[in-house]
């Protein structure tokens, strides 16, 4: 992701994210973990107010997938969310769910 380095926040926010949000509802496991991880990776990036209204959604929606891959996934890289979030911004259904996950597992 060094790539992002380069790009401005609009283009990422306007270009990139609007993308990897719209096609991932209907993609394989494989891609939806992709998408996961690339969201999180761009979320430092992008800020606080577009991780906060544009990430966490998408991040909450495939936490509850139903590929525990895609849901290892999200859990393996929502540290970099909670950096920029920080701890009280993270959003209670996402700490819910995290809570859920361990009990599944």
């Amino acid at each position: 992701m060094s790539c992002l380095k380069n790009l401005a926040v609009e283009k990422i926010c306007n270009l990139i994210l609007p993308a990897l949000t719209k096609t991932y509802a209907d993609s394989s496991a494989a891609f939806k973990g992709g998408v996961a991880l690339a969201l999180c990776e761009m979320s430092p990036y992008i800020g606080r107010d577009y991780t906060q209204m544009k990430v966490m959604p998408v991040i909450s929606e495939l936490m509850k997938d139903e590929s525990a891959d895609v849901r290892l996934n999200c859990v393996q890289n929502i540290m970099k969310i909670g950096d920029v979030l920080g701890p009280d911004l993270i959003q209670p259904d996402v700490l819910l769910l995290l809570t859920n996950l361990t009990k599944d597992a």
